[in-house]
């Protein structure tokens, strides 16, 4: 009884010490780790947790956009994360390679929304399955630009990785455009992070 008891706590510890692997599909094989939060995933590039999928981070909803950063960052932190800095988005998107995409270093057309007319509009959360991490994060280009902070102490904000009517190379893991906090656009949206503590 006792070696049982021994081997389930051994057991127990090393599923909360290591990252595992949980793969959905072939082609999706999002990386969790035990302390980020359900639907997110670990990004070891970055050092956070990230989002899967644009607010409200559920596959086959309308990304939510057209809202200032203030109403992004509260959303976030009413989930217990955070709006992202804007490197952390792009190392989140290019990872240790420094890929230009999320998915390799050059571009495949149709793999993520983008070059599209205005009237297209975005597509629904992780509808471009091709557009994604070897993480498992979608949608990191195209879609929707997506709100983050270059200074969050002095509140100055970007919208980074390009949305559906942005050029293929407007539309990069190193992408971004300055945008007033107080701003708000239709074609702009974003994601949360969360930094485990150690």
């Amino acid at each position: 009884m006792t070696k049982i008891r021994n081997a389930i706590i051994i057991t127990a510890i090393l599923m909360l010490s290591w990252p595992s692997r949980l793969y959905t599909s072939d082609a999706v094989a999002p990386t969790t780790f035990p302390f980020c939060p359900s639907g997110m995933v670990w990004v070891e590039a970055a050092g956070v947790c990230v989002d899967r999928y644009e607010f409200p981070n559920r596959p086959g909803r309308e990304p939510l956009r057209g809202i200032r950063a203030e109403e992004a960052k509260k959303l976030c932190e009413d989930q217990g994360k955070r709006l992202p800095i804007a490197i952390e988005l792009m190392e989140a998107c290019g990872g240790k390679e420094i890929r230009a995409y999320p998915y390799g270093k050059s571009y495949r057309a149709g793999n993520c929304r983008d070059g599209l007319a205005w009237p297209d509009g975005p597509a629904k959360t992780g509808s471009h399955t091709k557009c994604i991490t070897p993480e498992g994060v979608l949608d990191l280009t195209g879609n929707v630009w997506e709100w983050a902070y270059v200074n969050p102490g002095r509140g100055s904000t970007v919208a980074v990785g390009g949305a559906w009517n942005s050029p293929s190379d407007k539309a990069t893991c190193g992408s971004f455009m300055l945008v007033s906090p107080a701003a708000s656009s239709p074609n702009v949206g974003f994601r949360c992070v969360f930094r485990p503590a150690f």
